[in-house]
C-alpha cells in the first residue's frame, strides 16, 4: 500500500506540473519527493526488502565483496567506520538520485514526470534491488546530454566510473555511435540488422571468454527467474512499443527538434537489445537494455509537453500514468517487496 500510495502522491504531483506550468513550483516538490524517495528506500530493512538485497546486506557484512572496484572500496569505507547499513543505503540513492535528477533537467521540460515514471519501474528493480546498476546507470545517464553536444573525454569519464559499479554499463559507450539526427527507413533497417548482429556477437564473446561466461552464468543462471518468461516476453515488448509508438501523436512537432531524434534513437536501441536478448537470458535483456530505455521517462514527458492540444496532453498522460501505476501495483505482489522498516 505505501508503494502505492506513494505513486498516487507522485501521479497528482505530475498532474499538477504539467497543467500548473510554474517550474519553481515544479522544483521545490521535486526536491520534497527525491528527499522522501532516498528516506523511502533507505530507511527499509535492507536484508530483507527487495529481491537482490540480502546479497547486498551480506556484500555489506563482508566489507570487501567480491564486486566491482568502486561500489567495493565505498562500501568498505562505510562498513569500516561502523557505519549501520541505512546510513550506506542513504547515501548511496542520494548519489544516483541526484545523477537522475541532473538527468532529467538536462533532458526535459517537466522534472516530476520523468521521476514518476522512473518510480514506477526502475526504482524498485535496481535501487531497491540491484543497487550498483542504480548508481550506473545514473551515471551513464547522466553522459546522454555531454554526448549531443559532441563532448568525449567528460561522458567517457562517466561511463568509465559507472563502470566501477557495474561493468555492463559500458555497453553505454555504443551511445557515442549512435545517430544524432533523422535517418531513412532503410538506414534505421541496417542499424538494427547492424545492433542485431552485435548482440550475436556478443553472444560469440559470452561462450568463448571465461570471464564473461561466468558473469553470464551469473546473471542468467543463479538470478532469479520468472517462470513465464515467454509471457513477460510479450508484455515487455508491448511496454515498450507504447513508448516508440505514442510519438505518432506529436511527431512533427517533437522530431522538429534535432535532439529528440537522438533521444529516440538511443531508446529505439534498448528496445532492440531487449527483444533480441531477453529470451536468451531475461535478466541480461533487461539490464543491458536499461541503460537505454531508461530515456522512456523522458520521452513521455515531452510527447506531453509537445502536445498542443489539451485532449492529446490528458491521453497522452491518463494512458501513461495508467501503465506506471499497473507496474507499481505488481511491485507490491512480490513477497520480497513486503515493505519493512529498519529496526534501531
Amino acid at each position: 500500500m505505501l508503494y502505492l500510495s506513494l505513486g498516487f502522491l507522485l501521479l497528482i504531483s505530475s498532474f499538477i506540473e504539467i497543467f500548473i506550468k510554474d517550474r519553481g513550483i515544479s522544483k521545490t516538490i521535486f526536491i520534497v519527493l527525491a528527499i522522501f524517495l532516498v528516506l523511502f528506500v533507505g530507511l527499509r530493512d535492507g536484508s530483507v526488502v527487495g529481491t537482490d538485497s540480502p546479497a547486498y546486506y551480506f556484500f555489506y557484512l563482508d566489507k570487501f565483496p567480491d564486486v566491482e572496484v568502486g561500489y567495493k572500496y565505498i562500501n568498505a569505507f562505510f562498513a569500516s567506520q561502523g557505519f549501520k547499513y541505512n546510513v550506506f543505503l542513504i547515501f548511496i540513492n542520494a548519489l544516483a538520485l541526484n545523477n537522475l535528477r541532473k538527468f532529467i533537467q538536462n533532458n526535459s521540460y517537466y522534472i516530476i514526470l520523468p521521476l514518476f515514471i522512473y518510480y514506477s519501474d526502475f526504482f524498485f528493480y535496481y535501487n531497491f534491488s540491484g543497487i550498483r546498476q542504480a548508481i550506473a546507470m545514473s551515471f551513464t545517464a547522466l553522459s546522454i546530454s555531454y554526448i549531443f553536444q559532441g563532448k568525449k573525454l567528460l561522458p567517457i569519464i562517466l561511463i568509465l566510473i559507472a563502470s566501477t559499479f557495474h561493468v555492463t554499463s559500458l555497453v553505454a559507450l555504443t551511445i557515442f555511435f549512435l545517430p544524432k539526427d533523422k535517418l531513412s527507413v532503410s538506414k534505421y533497417v541496417r542499424l538494427i540488422a547492424l545492433i542485431s548482429l552485435g548482440i550475436l556477437a556478443a553472444g560469440y564473446v559470452i561462450q568463448a571468454v571465461p570471464y564473461v561466461n561466468y558473469k553470464f552464468l551469473y546473471y542468467s543462471s543463479l538470478q532469479e527467474q520468472a517462470d513465464d518468461i515467454l509471457n513477460n516476453y510479450y508484455v515487455g515488448i508491448v511496454k515498450r512499443l507504447f513508448v516508440l509508438i505514442a510519438v505518432l501523436l506529436i511527431r512533427k512537432k517533437f522530431f522538429s527538434n534535432p535532439k529528440n531524434f537522438f533521444l529516440y534513437n538511443i531508446y529505439l536501441v534498448g528496445f532492440i537489445v531487449y527483444a533480441v536478448s531477453y529470451l536468451i537470458s531475461p535478466d541480461f535483456g533487461v539490464r543491458f537494455g536499461s541503460y537505454f530505455i531508461i530515456l522512456d521517462c523522458i520521452l513521455i514527458s515531452t510527447y506531453i509537453y509537445e502536445a498542443s492540444r489539451i485532449e492529446n496532453k490528458l491521453i497522452l498522460f491518463l494512458f501513461f500514468s495508467g501503465i506506471a501505476m499497473y507496474k507499481i501495483y505488481t511491485y507490491t505482489l512480490i513477497p520480497s517487496f513486503d515493505y519493512q522498516i529498519m529496526s534501531f
